[in-house]
């Protein structure tokens, strides 16, 4: 069985309320895409942002609503709706701190009381879990209050 179609087209119909909700997917991943810019590659990033703004270039017919602002030639959400967004990843921020910050005092800890292992094994990452949790719920009532770093001589 051979394949003729060199190109596919998708057409997807969705109500304003998915758009809406697609524009946001597509700029919070665009957003994430950009913080590890470090690491993908330029030209990655620019076909991502080529597909965000014709996706937003859609929203033209929307413009009287409260959550799209043009910037000629481009159509961005308002401030607003930036705003919206900004928190939702300001939120997600705080929790992959708060939960990288466990997983990593909870290995260091685990692996300071049982030694070097060429393989973590089951009970390795329980006592992982367990620790994690541990630091998860001092962290959650205490902050970093009680953390204390002590330097050796």
């Amino acid at each position: 069985m051979t394949n003729t179609s060199t190109k596919t087209d998708v057409h997807i119909q969705v109500t304003k309320e998915q758009y809406y909700n697609l524009l946001n997917l597509i700029h919070l991943g665009n957003w994430m895409v950009n913080a590890l810019s470090d690491t993908i590659d330029e030209e990655q990033i620019a076909k991502y942002e080529a597909l965000e703004q014709m996706l937003f270039s859609y929203a033209r017919p929307f413009l009287q609503d409260s959550r799209f602002f043009s910037m000629n030639p481009f159509i961005v959400f308002s401030a607003k709706c930036e705003k919206v967004l900004q928190e939702m990843i300001m939120e997600y921020d705080n929790e992959v701190f708060w939960e990288s910050l466990a997983l990593s005092l909870a290995k260091r800890d685990v692996m300071n009381s049982v030694g070097p292992v060429v393989r973590m094994n089951d009970d390795h990452v329980a006592s992982i879990l367990k620790k994690e949790s541990v630091y998860l719920d001092e962290f959650e009532k205490h902050g970093v209050s009680r953390l204390v770093i002590h330097h050796k001589a």
